[in-house]
């Protein structure tokens, strides 16, 4: 992974920092982008409307925190490079059963394409939009999927291509093939156990999930959150997925920015993924102090901070009455599902296997920039397309997707009609 740092490129360069808590947070540049692909000519990035699009990584170990901050930086950096090789043109209708057409992914509702100047159209299957090949691991055969699924910032070609925005979900690099659609796998499991959660406000189970539980190796990211004052709460968010997914929410009493924040995972090791939740708490908590608005602006609501900064304030506490209030049942780390493996490709199989049960398709992208290869990285696009998308303020949630009505009652809980959904945007940045 160091391969990938150089003033040529891929990454820029790094450095690091303290979270909040005081556990080491390393950071990667990717420096304007626009000045390395011509289609991105004249895009000036910005955190308040389009995220992060350099890289972040905690640990305990400060060299270790930089090399996964580097990481995520290539993920971003491969999730701009399209490759246009790869690009046919064609309409669903025209490639058949081979396609997976824009009516099969997530979809607003109704009533939110009827909201004045609505960004996306409705899905067309017989319009000429850009595909690119994936692989079903579902169906263990190629599959075609829309471009714009796979990689941001890719300007549509014809209007049947504005039918989405796409996002970065699912976008994971690593050593090799399998632990890296295992990574993107779970990234969109973990974002759509959010969407469901936020949007229904399901009535979570605690995990019980003491410092005292954790292997010694990763207890200190629960201690020294405990050690700042900070009250960490973790929740089972194990959809009918049936992968275990986990909801984090950090309270602050005295904090007058940032006194609830969010973080989630899903992950075949308990003890692993709450720490990671500490670890995503740290970041958070430091880069949306560091991009908050001045004193007395709002912050821009449809932006990636946005929804994360309107529930931080003290007085939206009580968006998060549906977790801290009433009863609930209390879970343990054995009451989770698991594959019983540590092998990367036999849990790939098991998380595969969970997802078509539930009626999913399980599709992967190679999205490999060339220079990443040679340093023998691999980056993946998974995809998911019956999953809750992760959407950013109000204007644009994609209420139509048929797994938002069906979903909670699969998993025991009570369906909520749109008009009775969260109004309030998700609080994840």
């Amino acid at each position: 992974m160091r391969a990938l740092v150089s003033p040529y490129g891929l990454v820029g360069r790094t450095g690091s920092t303290l979270g909040e808590p005081r556990i080491p947070i390393g950071v990667s540049f990717l420096g304007e982008l626009g000045e390395v692909f011509p289609r991105l000519s004249g895009w000036r990035r910005s955190v308040a409307t389009d995220g992060n699009f350099d890289g972040a990584g905690g640990d305990l170990d400060p060299e270790r925190a930089e090399l996964l901050s580097a990481a995520e930086s290539l993920e971003r950096y491969a999730a701009l490079a399209v490759r246009e090789d790869l690009l046919i043109t064609a309409s669903a209708d025209e490639l058949g059963p081979d396609a997976v057409a824009p009516s099969e992914w997530p979809r607003p509702s109704a009533a939110e394409f009827a909201t004045p100047r609505f960004p996306l159209t409705r899905p067309d299957d017989r319009g000429r939009l850009q595909w690119v090949r994936a692989w079903s691991l579902t169906r263990e055969r190629p599959r075609y999927v829309p471009a714009r699924m796979v990689w941001l910032r890719l300007a549509p070609g014809g209007p049947a291509e504005s039918f989405t925005l796409g996002n970065s979900s699912g976008s994971a690099a690593h050593v090799d093939y399998p632990r890296a659609v295992l990574g993107g796998l779970l990234e969109v499991i973990e974002r759509d156990a959010l969407m469901l959660t936020w949007l229904h406000r399901l009535r979570l189970p605690r995990l019980a999930a003491p410092a005292r539980d954790l292997p010694p190796s990763l207890r200190p990211y629960a201690e020294r959150s405990h050690e700042a004052g900070l009250e960490t709460l973790i929740f089972d968010a194990t959809t009918d997925f049936g992968v275990p997914a986990f909801f984090g929410l950090q309270l602050a009493d005295d904090d007058r920015l940032l006194a609830q924040v969010v973080a989630t995972t899903a992950g075949l090791d308990p003890a692993a993924a709450t720490a990671k939740i500490h670890r995503e708490l740290a970041m958070l908590r430091t880069a949306l102090r560091a991009g908050a608005p001045p004193d007395g602006a709002d912050p821009i609501l449809d932006g990636a901070c946005g929804g994360a900064l309107v529930n931080g304030a003290p007085a939206a506490r009580k968006n998060f009455d549906f977790l801290l209030e009433g009863p609930r049942p209390i879970r343990s780390f054995a009451d989770l599902p698991g594959p019983g493996t540590d092998d990367p490709v036999r849990q790939l199989e098991w998380v595969v296997s969970r997802l078509r049960d539930a009626g999913a398709e399980v599709l992967a992208v190679d999205i490999t920039p060339v220079e990443a290869r040679a340093t023998g990285t691999v980056v993946v696009k998974v995809l998911v397309p019956q999953a809750m998308p992760i959407t950013f303020g109000t204007t644009v949630r994609m209420l139509g997707t048929p797994r938002l009505a069906t979903a909670p009652a699969a998993m025991n809980h009570p369906v909520r009609p749109e008009h009775r959904l969260n109004p309030l945007p998700q609080p994840m940045a």
